[in-house]
């Protein structure tokens, strides 16, 4: 590369790095939470159907969820046996995705049936792997949560 193009080349570098806002951060994607994720309430797989819904299988009373991902949030319903019905065995969910650093995280938001205050215990990072097979197993089983009211 010549003296001409070299300074040309930098020239253009600090012009993106001084328009650049300081508080750039990584964005999540849809594609970024299918996976593996370790936490509170232990182990879940996260997938998206054709369709764009997000279903999941987790650890904790065989729990499943399904729901919308947008914006960087997911919004959703839960349910665990015996019941997989509200007000004891369902509800609502909410997770919020972050990077910090290079870890995905998700701030998670949850309650018994549609109404009364949202807990804040579900906290889970991206993990590395497959995860269990019998979270996958109840994925691909097709067994989804009833309807949300």
């Amino acid at each position: 590369m010549s003296c001409r193009c070299s300074l040309a080349f930098a020239a253009l570098l600090s012009l993106v790095a001084v328009s650049l806002p300081t508080g750039c951060r990584r964005v999540v994607a849809a594609e970024d939470i299918v996976g593996y994720w370790s936490g509170d309430w232990g182990d879940m797989i996260l997938e998206r159907e054709e369709d764009g819904t997000v279903v999941g299988a987790y650890s904790h009373d065989e729990g499943i969820l399904s729901g919308t991902f947008a914006n960087e949030a997911f919004t959703g319903w839960w349910c665990e046996v015996p019941s997989r019905q509200p007000d004891d065995d369902a509800g609502d969910v909410e997770f919020t995705f972050a990077y910090q650093g290079d870890t995905l995280a998700l701030d998670g938001r949850w309650r018994y049936g549609t109404e009364g205050d949202l807990r804040e215990d579900w906290d889970v990072t991206r993990q590395s792997g497959a995860g269990p097979a019998e979270l996958q197993a109840r994925i691909d089983s097709g067994e989804r949560c009833p309807a949300a009211p």
